[in-house]
């Protein structure tokens, strides 16, 4: 799991959540490094909202 931010409320979490997965499957070739690490563009498989609570 990567967390890519922290924001309030749900409408701001959801649109954190469209911008990373936009920045993150640009089609410029190249695997954009997030969170520490590369990232296979076509390995995303979901993105989560979570809670504050529920983060580790």
């Amino acid at each position: 799991m990567i967390t890519a931010g922290e924001t309030e409320g749900s409408d701001k979490a959801a649109a954190l959540g469209h911008a990373v997965v936009a920045d993150l499957t640009k089609e410029d070739g190249e695997w954009p490094f997030f969170g520490g690490r590369y990232i296979n563009p076509e390995t995303i498989v979901s993105v989560d909202l979570l809670p504050e609570d529920s983060q580790s």
